[in-house]
């Protein structure tokens, strides 16, 4: 390895001799100078390329020399990519490449331009990679101005150039072995920079600006003088001594030295750090040049320019000196030290006055001042250095010392009488300075410790200390001075007087005491004792007789006493009976005074004398016996909150009185929340002197019950969080109490209802009771907790936990102990869970039930106990309006559904079996509430429905998972039917919760056949026993599915039709009521058993029964008639007789008859009679259109057809006066009559006005079905109005209710969301709907009816109200209009959209776009007129974009439909074409093969826009004429709602008024003439016409003014 370095080495240096002439750089510097352009210069020779072979490669090198840096840059990226190309199909680089590159890589080196030097840095780097070994021969052209990128002070330059370099040469060895080769070569390169380089030889000053050519030079300069200093500095004196002189010439070169005081300062950084190497490595040789360097040095021009140098040129000097210290034992020594130190560091670092320091201890001694005016003048130098204002701020600390260490370095010299004066000017003017105007003085800019330490440095030194005593005294002497003659207490500037004197004292002792904690003189350990003695004593004397009002001399004697003044003194006699005897006894008596609060402060600095402890206690009992205020707040928390008081607890918390007013503080500063200080220091568990946990339990109290009464419970919150924050173990010990489990039910219910800042900050108190649970303390929650949900749950008032927190509480219970045993700890109790449910089950399900009811038959079967009316008393609820029986339903499951991975088969069976039957039966009841809110008291806010119904959701699925085979389900079911035993409400609800889960049992485990006998066995058992269809019907039901198709039921079937038959209405109706609804839930269960029932048997049924349909039978048992002959009639409908119109006639008369609907109605049997009517009445249409139906049918349907169609039609009217939102069964009805409506022809409803009034009601139903009616029925009824207007020549009017529904638009927020609701509400939609059916009158309406129609609406002024909630709705309100081209403005329907809000806003698109094509004039009126400035900004832009093409194009399409009905023979006929992409209609009419042509355009934002109407040709009339009939034409479309064809036929009437009668003039037989008029000149005599401009010619062609027909004089005027 060795030989092969030793090759390497040697190889390099041949290589670096054999190519000595390169580029001008030759073997010596001597031998380079004067040779022709160096390769950087701007004219250096540029490359040859002839030799390339590739024509782009050629192209790309002949860009590098254009003066664009951009080309220049792109170039270099084309050739780095041909580069790197070649290097990965490793193709050699040809000779010619590389020729060229050397030649113009030193140049691109220093380019003006930071892209083109990191580029060819780049490049060259490939280049090395590519050709590798080849590169040697060319490194003497390439490694000067390669290392010199190193140092080019870009960044990313100087790192593309590292890279570079890394990459070839990894090592540091290798490094140093390249710059041991080369070193000629680099020596010369910097040579030639600094002897023959200029700005203007390195840039072209025709095309680079003067201040760019500085700049290249600049770091040109400075790059090759740091690529010299760092080879010298790697190479070393050994390696570099071969070349010592090339490097001592170039240091000492005159150019060189001139650049020390050159503007640049990177430059002057490079050349003193070349002088430095210098010295340091190559001394010998540079100490022969040291007289010139030190000439240059000390020259004023370089001393004044060294902006950001100064530190390196204060270095370079000391360095001089500290070699040839001769130097400066010149006559003009203090001269060059007065001017370097006056010019401060120049903006430089705070290593000037460092290096400053260095130069003055390097300094010989006899080039020191022996004369004071020589030391004076140099140290007001240093002042006015430091207080040049460009000198930074951070260099004063380094400044001040280096300001005293130059004084006392020229002191040295001077006699001590002159040095002790020039000590206190200089010097101790400063100390005094600093203590008498602190901020001000000349220290200015300094900390107060930085201050403090200067001075100290500068006090430890001899001729400091040599006057230290004297200035010392005259410094106290002031300060007593100024003590006594502060400014009284009536004096408005007393307290900054007061403040002068402290501070004053603070300063002096604060100095003291650090000087104190050097060595000193005996001498000076005297003064400053006597110093504090007197400031004590007249400090004392002060107070006592200005009543302790001057707190200044407080501060002074704190001062004394503090920062170590006492050291060594507080044994002194003097001292002591000072503050024992006078200071002591001072401090209760003026503790209220201005100089109060520092008195207390100086009591502890005093804390180990034995008179502290009385002193205290006396101070405390003066204390709280002055009155309430802040002061004595004050005052007392300062006495309490100190370390240093006194320790006995127990005097303090048996104080009464002082707990008492601590009480108060802390309650008022709990309250503002402002008093952190006083909390901090009153509640504080650190503070042994705040208040007793008695006190605290009180303040804790006292928040608790004022949480429990306040609206907004956020104060109170906040107030206990600063407490727990500060005392967390006394609220958590007041959490044990009783008045703690009130706290934390408040707390629990605020956290579970709000979910903001009030939410977190419960969480926050509660988990101080939760960290800080010990086992004894876990015991004392959990009893808490018990009694929490005990009362959350059974007790319910209006502060009630919500269910949620119930649930969390005792889910924390089951998280901590996971298992059967504690989940049946925390589920509800069973007794009083029955006592909340038996109300309910002794009150019947309403009548109504009937309809939708699994059980439906059975409900109006149901007795109601004797105690049903005590039990309908609306019991208790929460705040939400939730009922004890609700809350604990909801709790139950909410539990099972957390926790469903614990096995519930392990709990009691007795238990398990009452909470699966209880949860039941409280979700039958919220089923029955949701169906209809007037079932049962279950709870008594609609806002709760949505809760409610996931409740029902999530308790169905508890009691699936319960009665699935892992629980033992069917024993659970058993137990549910056991509980019906007779014909109570209660047995009801049992029977139909048995009958409901164990159809879904059925239907989610499937059925085994082989239990369908045994079934069958117990349907007959229930069939034979006595009083038991309930009990029958009941089975059936559960067991429809297993059942069905089964001999047992088919044998139940029959009995059950033959005994109706039998029954007699009047005698047995209780019987015949339980048979029907028998029948009903077997043909429910299975309809097509009816097929093998004998048909004659049925006919004899029906028979029998259609006579109770007119009797007076209640409507219940009706109902159930009609249902059971809903399945009988199909199978006999070929069967012949009057019982077809007996049916009919009941439906008719029943219909048109019938009480009126009401509230009491909703909820009774009439709501089952109109749903089984109706579906009879369906079934009746069905089969009367069937070919094998009866003609009894037909022609009793046909007869009673408008009869019944008229009963639909009220019983519409009928149900419209009741909501159907939270009434299930009138729903259902409504929903059927809403089907069965739609299909009878609108012109057998009768009356339709009165239609208009159901789009106003509570049911969605109801207002859907008038409004289909309405909607379709208006077309024909348009048609024939407009046949009455044109004949009776009237005025149409739109109908008053439907002009009463539209003005009243809904109270709809601007940002209320409408996807909550399910549908859209109600009002919304009359309103809505309304409109639609006002817009349907313009369908199919004449042009007449619609303008009525139009002034009939802008009479009654509705169209606003429309419009404002349209654009206050669709966010142009909120400047954030919505997207309308996701909708299809031109179309709507109601049953399209799900959603609700973009149903909704599909609607309000769809209304305005027929505003705008129905009322355009009426909409542009609204919109000019509009008050809001954000909704009229944005109408215009979006109506533009969204509707104006649509409207144009309907317009432009309109217009062209009514051309094409013109008759293209008439006289008068126009030719009119449409031009939908230019918005346009061109009208034009021919007259004498010439076209009279007008462009009617439209607007962009058209109709909100004026259409405009301009000529384009005219022909025979006059421009002034031809002008009136365009405004005319305009006029004509702005009035009649932008019709365009009313403005052509305007337009048509004028042209052939124009033309009716024209004849050709009979000159030249037009007649349009050349000047497009007509012939107006007639002649008096042969009364022939001609042009004007025809006459003329004429006349002037004849010379005669004769007629040219018969010659007669013609009078031409």
């Amino acid at each position: 390895m060795k030989d092969q370095q030793s090759k390497s080495t040697a190889s390099s240096t041949r290589a670096g001799s054999s190519s000595n002439t390169a580029f001008g750089f030759g073997a010596s510097i001597g031998s380079s100078f004067g040779s022709a352009s160096s390769a950087i210069s701007y004219l250096a020779e540029q490359p040859d390329l002839s030799s390339l072979t590739d024509p782009n490669v050629a192209v790309h090198f002949k860009n590098l020399s254009k003066k664009d840096g951009t080309t220049k840059s792109k170039a270099l990226d084309d050739l780095i990519a041909y580069v790197t190309a070649q290097n990965q199909e490793q193709a050699p680089l040809e000779d010619g490449f590389l020729e060229a590159w050397v030649k113009v890589f030193p140049r691109l080196s220093i380019d003006v331009s930071r892209r083109v030097r990191q580029s060819s840095f780049a490049l060259q780097k490939a280049v090395a990679k590519t050709i590798g070994k080849r590169i040697a021969k060319h490194m003497p052209f390439l490694a000067p101005a390669w290392l010199a990128g190193l140092h080019d002070g870009d960044r990313a330059v100087m790192r593309a150039a590292h890279d570079g370099l890394q990459s070839m040469f990894g090592s540091p060895e290798k490094q140093k072995n390249l710059r041991k080769a080369y070193q000629p070569q680099i020596l010369a390169f910097g040579s030639d920079l600094i002897e023959n380089e200029t700005k203007d030889s390195l840039s072209d000053p025709k095309s680079t600006l003067p201040e760019d050519a500085e700049g290249v030079y600049n770091r040109v300069a400075s790059s090759g003088i740091q690529s010299i200093s760092e080879m010298l500095h790697i190479l070393g004196p050994e390696e570099a001594d071969v070349h010592q002189k090339d490097y001592v010439s170039l240091c000492s070169s005159e150019k060189m030295l001139a650049l020390l005081a050159y503007g640049d300062s990177s430059a002057r950084r490079a050349i003193f750090g070349f002088i430095k190497v210098c010295f340091i490595q190559l001394r010998a040789g540079i100490m022969q040049h040291i007289t010139q360097i030190a000439r240059h040095l000390t020259s004023k021009r370089t001393i004044r320019n060294q902006t950001g140098t100064s530190h390196l040129f204060v270095e370079s000097l000391t360095l001089v000196i500290n070699n040839e210290s001769s130097i400066m034992a010149l006559e003009k020594s203090a001269e060059t030290l007065q001017s370097i130190c006056k010019h401060g560091s120049q903006i430089g670092s705070s290593q000037f006055w460092a290096n400053l320091s260095q130069l003055f201890d390097a300094l010989p001694d006899d080039a020191l001042p022996r004369q004071s005016v020589e030391a004076e003048g140099i140290v007001e130098a240093i002042k006015s250095g430091i207080k040049r204002k460009d000198e930074p701020r951070a260099n004063h600390t380094s400044a001040w010392r280096c300001y005293f260490k130059a004084l006392n370095r020229l002191c040295e010299n001077i006699a001590p009488l002159e040095r002790d004066l020039l000590i206190k000017s200089n010097g101790f003017a400063l100390v005094r300075e600093y203590v008498r105007i602190g901020s001000d003085s000349m220290l200015d800019g300094l900390s107060r410790d930085e201050a403090l330490q200067i001075l100290t440095e500068a006090l430890k030194s001899e001729p400091m200390q040599n006057v230290a005593g004297e200035e010392w005294h005259n410094m106290t002497q002031l300060l007593l001075q100024d003590l006594q003659t502060s400014l009284p207490a009536q004096s408005k500037d007393f307290e900054k007087s007061q403040r002068e004197v402290q501070n004053q004292g603070t300063r002096l002792f604060g100095l003291q005491g650090r000087v104190s904690d050097v060595h000193i003189s005996t001498q000076l350990c005297e003064t400053f004792t006597s110093s504090t003695v007197i400031i004590l004593k007249e400090g004392v004397d002060v107070l006592e007789s200005r009543e302790g009002k001057p707190f200044g001399a407080v501060g002074c004697i704190l001062a004394a006493l503090d920062n170590g003044n006492m050291t060594g003194m507080s044994s002194e006699t003097a001292v002591s009976e000072i503050i024992d005897a006078r200071l002591m006894k001072i401090i209760p008596q003026f503790l209220f005074a201005p100089a109060g609060p520092q008195l207390i402060d100086v009591l502890f600095l005093c804390s180990s004398r034995q008179t502290f402890q009385a002193v205290w206690y006396s101070a405390l009992e003066v204390a709280l016996g002055r009155p309430d205020s802040l002061e004595k707040r004050d005052i007392i928390l300062r006495l309490l909150t100190n370390s240093k008081a006194p320790s006995e607890q127990g005097n303090v918390s048996h104080n009464t009185d002082l707990q008492h007013y601590l009480t108060q503080v802390v309650l008022s500063a709990l309250e503002s929340g402002t008093d952190n200080r006083v909390l901090d220091q009153a509640i504080s568990p650190h503070n042994q002197h705040g208040l007793s946990n008695g006190a605290l339990f009180e303040v804790a109290d006292h928040f608790a019950k004022k949480l429990s009464l306040d609206e907004t419970p956020t104060p109170s919150l906040e107030a206990l969080r600063r407490l727990t924050r500060r005392n967390p173990h006394c609220v958590r010990e007041f959490l044990k109490s009783e008045e703690g489990t009130s706290l934390m039910q408040t707390l629990l219910r605020i956290q579970m209802d709000d979910a903001g800042e009030e939410s977190i900050i419960c969480m926050e108190l509660l988990s101080v009771f939760d960290d800080g649970t010990s086992d004894k303390a876990s015991n004392v929650s959990q009893t808490q907790l018990d009694k929490i949900l005990t009362k959350a749950l059974y007790e319910i008032q209006d502060d009630s936990l919500t269910v949620d927190t119930c649930v969390q509480i005792a889910q924390r219970q089951i998280t901590a102990t996971p298992s059967s045993a504690t989940l049946e700890t925390v589920l509800p109790n069973v007794e009083r869970w029955s006592v909340a449910l038996d109300p309910f089950m002794s009150v019947a399900p309403p009548q109504s039930f009937a309809v939708t009811n699994e059980l439906g038959p059975l409900v109006p079967l149901v007795k109601t106990s004797s105690t049903s009316s005590t039990a309908l008393k609306p019991p208790p609820v929460d705040e939400y309006g939730l009922t004890s029986l609700l809350r604990i339903g909801m709790y139950t499951a909410e539990l099972l559904r957390l926790n469903d991975n614990i096995e519930l088969d392990s709990l009691d069976r007795t238990t398990l079996a009452s909470i699966f039957r209880l949860l039941a039966l409280t979700v039958a009841l919220a089923d029955d509430r949701l169906s209809f809110h007037g079932a049962n008291p279950l709870w008594d806010n609609a806002a709760a429905d949505a809760e409610v119904l996931d409740f029902v959701t999530e308790a169905r699925a508890a009691l699936q998972q319960m009665i699935s085979i892992k629980y033992e389900g069917a024993k659970l079911l058993e137990n549910l039917a056991q509980r019906s035993y007779d014909e109570s409400a209660s047995s009801f609800y049992h029977r139909r919760e048995w009958a409901r889960m164990q159809t879904q049992a059925i239907e989610v485990a499937g059925w085994n056949g082989k239990n369908t006998s045994s079934l069958e066995e117990r349907l007959k058992i229930y069939q034979n026993r006595q009083g038991s269809i309930q009990d029958l019907a009941s089975l059936i039901t559960a067991f429809q599915v297993p059942l069905a198709k089964t001999p047992a039921l088919l044998r139940v079937l029959n009995e059950t039709i033959a005994k109706l038959t039998s029954l007699n209405l009047q005698k047995q109706e209780e019987e015949v009521h339980q048979r029907l609804a028998l029948l009903t839930i077997i043909l429910h269960a299975d309809s097509a058993a009816l097929e093998q029932v004998a048909k004659q048997r049925l006919i004899f049924f029906v028979k029998h029964v259609v006579s109770w349909l007119t009797s007076h039978a209640p409507d219940s048992l009706k109902s159930e008639l009609c249902t059971c002959l809903t399945f009988v009639l199909p199978c006999m409908s070929d069967v012949y007789g009057e019982d077809w119109e007996k049916v009919l006639d009941f439906l008719t008369n029943y219909w048109n008859g019938g009480k009126p609907l009401n509230a009491t109605a909703a909820a009774t049997a009439t709501i089952s009679l109109w749903h089984s009517s109706l579906k009879l009445f369906a079934l009746l249409r069905d089969l009367q259109k069937e070919a094998e139906t009866n003609e009894d049918l037909k022609d009793a349907y046909n007869e009673k057809e408008d009869g019944l169609a008229v009963g639909l039609a009220n019983l519409l009217s009928q149900s419209g006066r009741l909501s159907d939102e939270a009434n299930l069964p009138l729903r259902a009805t409504n929903q059927v009559l809403a089907r069965q409506i739609k299909a009878v022809p609108a012109a057998k409803l009768g009356d339709l006005r009165g239609l208009y009034n159901l789009l106003d009601t509570q049911s969605r139903e109801v207002q859907q079905t008038a409004f289909d009616i309405l909607h379709r029925h208006m077309p024909q009824e348009q048609e024939e109005i407009s046949v009455n207007v044109a004949i009776g020549k009237s005025v149409a009017r739109l109908p008053e209710e439907l002009l009463s529904l539209v003005s009243q638009p809904p109270d709809l927020d601007a940002g209320e969301d409408l996807a909550v609701y399910d549908a859209m509400p109600s009002d919304i939609f009359t309103y809505l709907s309304s409109w639609l059916l006002v817009f349907d009158h313009f369908r199919k309406a004449s042009y007449k009816v619609q303008s009525d129609y139009a002034t009939h609406i802008r009479e009654q002024a509705v169209l606003e109200s429309l419009l404002d909630l349209i654009f206050a709705t669709l966010g142009h309100a909120q400047s954030k209009p919505i997207d309308a081209s996701k909708f299809d403005a031109t179309f709507y329907s109601f049953n399209i959209e799900t959603n609700t809000k973009r149903n909704f806003e599909w609607l309000l698109i769809h209304l305005y776009y027929l505003c705008l094509s129905r009322l355009p004039s009426l909409t542009k009126r609204w919109w000019i007129d509009c008050r809001s400035r954000q909704i009229r900004t944005h109408v215009a832009p979006w109506t533009e974009k969204y509707f104006s093409p649509i409207i144009i194009a309907d317009t432009l399409r309109a217009t062209a439909d009514w051309a094409k009905q013109q008759d293209a023979d008439a006289e008068d006929a126009i030719i009119v074409k449409t031009n939908e992409r230019t918005k346009e209609v061109i009208a034009s009419k021919e007259v004498d093969d010439q076209q009279l042509t007008i462009a009617i355009r439209l607007p962009s934002n058209f109709p909100l826009g004026q259409v405009s109407v301009e000529g384009i040709n005219r022909v025979a009339v006059e421009e002034k004429k031809f002008k009136s009939w365009l405004l005319n034409t305009q006029g004509v479309i702005a009035f009649s709602d932008n019709s365009i064809a009313d403005g052509l036929i305007a337009f048509r009437r004028n042209v052939s008024g124009q033309l009716k009668g024209q004849s050709e003039c009979a000159i030249c037989y037009s007649i349009v003439s050349q000047d497009k008029q007509l012939p107006t000149k007639k002649c008096k005599t042969c009364h022939n016409i001609f042009h004007g401009s025809c006459l003329f010619r004429w006349f002037k062609s004849s010379n005669n003014s004769s007629c040219p027909l018969c010659r007669t004089s013609f009078n031409y005027a």
